[in-house]
């Protein structure tokens, strides 16, 4: 998964928060009283490239070593001199978001990008005038015989007599990680397919913004891009789910309403199909009990950062009959034994029963079913969520007690949000944790969270007996997944 998440983000580290390049050797570079520009060379490399081979220059690589001069110097204009750069620091106004380790000073510096400035001593303003780094060809022409990529749909493209290489127009609605798959009709071994370059057009210009090597994934864990396949069995067919997969894709971060071009450049490859789709974890299968999912810290970090407002961690908890249940009894004998640990001794028992009773709703709860639960849960999501938690799932379920009526289900969905560290550190901290409870029809297939990035950290299958359920495995499960693990 690591080398997964890296490559998510190989188009954010060609450049800085504020959508600036990165500068590599070989940019150009020019001052405000120089008479010419010159190529910024980098005595030492730092060993970081971006993906087309670029050595990353940092904030330090401002010596005459790597900027020999502008030709001459018209800082008084009426005796200009041979310029002899004395320059300070790269000033990095957009706030680099990467640091490379510089052996010269034994320390981490931040990286530069195009839109950063340093000042020399004698007056002059030196800036970029592009960052070094190679973009493919592109132009205007290209971008009007772009295809038209829209999210879930497959496109074919074959190569024309004009021999130029698919251009993809692609706009999505939501910001979050796609998959781009690619499916190649000529199939060749050896050498790597070849490359998809990617480009951002606003205000009238197109910008480079990143390179993907596409790779096989054929036999991977990760084959999580299945699409459907038309199957044809006597005088009937239909589409059947899951039974294909693409072998090529990307995974790539995209955000909403903007501009996209796709360049695939696949030398020797004169056909494919493409399909962009919305990432979303998938488990299929007709025993799921249980199911737990959970988003990654990378994907909240990303969304706090990128998209703005107040971003929570998000997991996904799925519960078949009877689990429903037994699960509501466990947030009831947890809920107990809080109001047991925090009411007088001669009356903690009966006050606590008559909480959980009139607040939660309980009438029944499996008598030593869940006598090890224990505050844990407690610290996590805070006692008055709880509260609501199973108010939420009260109505999901029948007891023999029961006179109204209540909805007959399989499976429910709970959606928890809470803080990276924990859905809450305190009790009875609501601001910082939310739960959501509806009823949840494709029985056989559990998801994740669509355009984030997550896995399934747990699965509870049918023990084999549907009329035994297996009450301590259970409980386990509760404790160590879906309560422990999805915080």
């Amino acid at each position: 998964m690591a080398d997964g998440i890296q490559k998510m983000y190989e188009h954010q580290e060609m450049k800085g928060y504020g959508g600036y390049e990165y500068v590599v050797r070989g940019a150009e570079v020019s001052c405000s009283y120089g008479s010419k520009t010159c190529v910024l060379n980098l005595k030492d490399d730092h060993g970081v490239h971006t993906s087309d081979g670029g050595p990353l220059i940092t904030e330090n690589d401002s010596t005459n070593d790597n900027i020999k001069g502008f030709g001459m110097c018209n800082k008084n204009r009426s005796k200009p001199c041979k310029c002899d750069p004395k320059l300070g620091k790269w000033w990095v106004t957009d706030n680099s978001n990467m640091k490379i380790f510089d052996t010269a000073i034994d320390d981490v510096s931040d990286a530069v990008t195009e839109d950063s400035i340093a000042a020399c001593n004698k007056g002059g303003i030196v800036s970029f005038k592009t960052s070094g780094q190679t973009s493919p060809s592109y132009d205007n022409v290209k971008i009007k015989d772009a295809v038209e990529i829209v999210e879930d749909e497959k496109k074919n493209w074959s190569r024309k007599s004009d021999r130029k290489d698919f251009i993809g127009h692609v706009k999505v609605k939501n910001s979050g990680l796609y998959n781009f798959g690619i499916e190649f009709y000529d199939i060749k071994s050896g050498n790597s397919p070849g490359s998809i370059f990617v480009y951002e057009k606003s205000w009238g210009k197109t910008k480079y913004i990143g390179a993907y090597e596409i790779k096989s994934h054929a036999g991977n864990k990760e084959m999580k891009f299945p699409d459907d396949v038309l199957k044809i069995n006597g005088n009937s067919y239909g589409y059947v789910s899951g039974l294909h997969y693409w072998f090529y894709w990307i995974d790539i971060i995209l955000y909403g309403g903007k501009d996209y071009y796709f360049e695939v450049d696949c030398p020797g490859r004169d056909g494919f199909a493409c399909k962009l789709i919305g990432n979303q974890e998938i488990v299929t299968d007709k025993d799921i009990m249980m199911a737990v999912w959970k988003e990654s810290d990378t994907c909240t970090d990303w969304y706090k950062k990128n998209i703005g407002g107040v971003t929570l961690k998000e997991s996904i908890v799925y519960l078949h009959k009877p689990y429903i249940k037994l699960f509501f009894d466990y947030l009831a004998e947890v809920y107990l034994n809080h109001a047991t640990k925090n009411k007088g001794r001669d009356t903690a028992t009966s006050t606590g029963k008559t909480i959980v009773e009139v607040i939660i709703g309980i009438v029944d709860t499996a008598t030593g079913v869940f006598a090890t639960a224990v505050d844990t849960l407690v610290g996590l999501v805070g006692i008055s969520e709880i509260e609501e938690l199973a108010a939420q799932l009260r109505p999901y379920f029948k007891t023999d007690s029961d006179t109204d009526d209540k909805k007959d289900v399989n499976m429910v969905k709970i959606v928890m949000y809470g803080n990276k560290e924990g859905l809450v550190k305190e009790y009875d901290m609501d601001a910082e944790v939310s739960t959501e409870v509806s009823e949840y029809n494709m029985i056989d297939r559990v998801e994740g969270e669509k355009y984030h990035w997550g896995k399934f950290i747990g699965i509870y299958y049918d023990q084999g007996d549907s009329n035994k359920v297996e009450l301590e495995l259970t409980e386990e499960f509760i404790k160590n997944k879906i309560i422990e693990k999805t915080n």
